[in-house]
């Protein structure tokens, strides 16, 4: 019988591991360790290796078929779509054995790993003996289309009964049949003692908002918020560089965390899991909250009457808060606005009357408030005058024509010309202060102008017309009062040298200075002459009567003033 089976060994090569003499005891690996190993995970996925190892150093472990079922934890799961796979490359088995079909049942929170049809006797890989390194079944890799829930383990653990799935293990014993030995907690597990920790990600950083500033007794402090938070993130309120004993859980959205108290506060986003160590952010800040006192809108101050045409300068005091603007307004009539924005304000009045002026005062947050008022008188300074052009006088009418420009009067209304009126120093050498241009003389001889707000002592008043003799007063008139007023018509005594010439029982300054060069001579005539020659026409200082046309009518007025020799008499 021996001599039969020792030729059939030699005649079957592959079986020749397993044949053996005087025994019908198989024999096979007795010892070996499945192990889910070297785990590695990001925040939507994790690997790890399924690695064989044979523990039996007397006999070779040749794998039949492998199959795996790996429960996880359903904790780390965040209602994303999960993915399992076998990594590509990975597998140490050979070919027709490493796996390559695999699923993932959601219900039941569990990894399949299909078997592959036994290769035949003599075709299985042989496991390793080496614990340095054991044989790797495959690597599997476990993704998530949203990130696992922070601060919980995987919790990898072989599962042995047939539900959901069970694990299971078969080598090919000496007599090559197929040996399923015992698979169970004893030798399969996770060598990392479920350290795969998915981890959890540094809190995103968020603006802290709100702060700034409130009114003391219009509430409790100033709302402090953060514009987003994180799941899961422990956020700590720091008040001038010490936490606050309260924290909030973030919840995906802004957080408030309500009325704080004056300080400068700082939050910071912390997420930690287990003995791990902590990620901690600072969230864009700080903020700084103030409290503050009510307004306090002062008094103002300034002149208490001023002239027309003359700046009021204004003064706020004993306010606290900033001035928003300033108001004013005349006879008790409505606030407008200046926009002064300092404790000092400089306003012209635009018109005669009591000024009223304010300032609008707001300390911060708390409402704002006006000052109490200043008024200020506003005086008017009128300078009242009478004085008759010789060249347009109207002889026994008390009045005069209006100048023309050849077709019609040069200017509107009861107009006769314009003139400018100068002030003069009423001692030596008599300069002049102060001049009035464009001055409105109507045809009854009067006018009137506003004077510079400066000009309130007394002075010599000169008259000055385009062609008539500049006519100084006899004396200076004093300006002081809010109105003057001076006749140069009635007396020739009013003109300093009574350089004045009559027409009945009214005086007239003397026309006919066409060149303006203070005296009526042959000078002036000379030009009037030149413009009669080609028929002049127009608003022009040539014609000395004033009709619009340079014509013998004004040859005649100044030969006659040129007879008496006018010209300017001054001090």
């Amino acid at each position: 019988m021996n001599a039969i089976l020792k030729k059939f060994c030699k005649t079957i090569p592959f079986l020749l591991a397993v044949c053996f003499f005087g025994s019908a005891e198989a024999q096979v690996s007795t010892s070996f360790q499945y192990t889910i190993a070297n785990q590695t995970n990001s925040t939507d996925w994790f690997e790890f290796d399924l690695l064989l190892l044979n523990l039996d150093n007397t006999y070779p472990f040749q794998l039949t078929t492998i199959q795996t079922g790996i429960l996880v934890n359903p904790g780390i799961f965040s209602g994303g779509i999960i993915t399992p796979a076998i990594v590509a490359g990975a597998s140490d088995l050979l070919p027709s054995q490493a796996p390559s079909n695999i699923t993932y049942t959601q219900s039941a929170y569990c990894i399949k790993i299909a078997p592959r049809a036994p290769p035949g006797c003599g075709s299985g890989t042989i496991i390793s003996q080496n614990p340095a390194s054991p044989t790797r079944v495959c690597r599997v890799r476990f993704t998530s289309t949203t990130p696992w829930v922070g601060c919980t383990t995987a919790d990898l653990m072989f599962n042995f009964s047939a539900t959901p799935y069970a694990t299971k293990i078969s080598e090919y014993d000496a007599s090559c049949i197929q040996f399923q030995p015992g698979v169970n907690a004893s030798n399969c597990f996770n060598d990392s003692d479920n350290l795969l920790l998915i981890y959890p990600s540094v809190p995103q950083v968020y603006t802290v908002t709100g702060g700034g500033h409130y009114c003391t007794g219009a509430g409790y402090g100033a709302v402090l918020g953060l514009s987003g938070s994180d799941l899961n993130v422990i956020y700590t309120v720091y008040k001038n560089g010490i936490p606050m004993p309260a924290v909030v859980l973030g919840t995906g959205a802004p957080l408030s965390f309500g009325l704080q108290t004056p300080g400068i506060y700082d939050i910071i986003g912390s997420r930690s899991c287990g003995t791990l160590p902590v990620f901690q952010v600072t969230m864009n800040g700080p903020a700084v909250i103030v409290e503050d006192q009510p307004t306090i809108p002062g008094t103002v101050s300034g002149p208490d009457s001023i002239v027309i045409g003359e700046s009021a300068s204004l003064t706020l005091s004993g306010n606290l808060g900033a001035v928003l603007k300033w108001q004013k307004r005349l006879n008790s009539g409505t606030w407008t606005d200046i926009t002064c924005t300092t404790v000092n304000c400089i306003d012209m009045p635009s018109d005669t009357g009591s000024w009223e002026y304010r300032a609008v005062v707001q300390n911060w947050a708390c409402p704002a408030a006006n000052s109490v008022s200043w008024s200020v008188y506003v005086k008017s300074h009128l300078l009242g005058m009478k004085a008759f052009l010789q060249g347009l006088y109207l002889p026994g009418t008390g009045l005069m024509a209006q100048a023309s420009n050849g077709d019609a009067p040069q200017f509107p209304g009861n107009i006769a010309d314009h003139v400018t009126i100068e002030l003069a120093n009423s001692a030596a050498p008599f300069n002049i202060l102060f001049s009035i241009p464009n001055v409105e003389l109507q045809t009854n001889g009067m006018m009137t102008m506003n004077l510079p707000p400066s000009a309130n002592s007394s002075y010599y008043l000169i008259v000055k017309q385009r062609n008539s003799i500049s006519t100084w007063s006899s004396v200076p008139v004093n300006l002081g009062a809010e109105q003057v007023n001076y006749d140069f018509t009635d007396a020739p005594s009013k003109a300093y040298g009574n350089n004045l010439v009559p027409s009945g029982s009214v005086w007239l300054i003397y026309g006919g200075d066409v060149n303006a060069d203070g005296l009526v001579d042959s000078g002036d005539m000379i030009d009037i002459d030149n413009a009669a020659s080609v028929f002049a026409t127009g608003y022009l200082p040539e014609d000395a009567n004033g009709d619009g046309l340079v014509d013998a009518e004004d040859m005649i007025l100044v030969d006659n003033n040129v007879t008496g020799f006018a010209g300017v008499i001054h001090p």
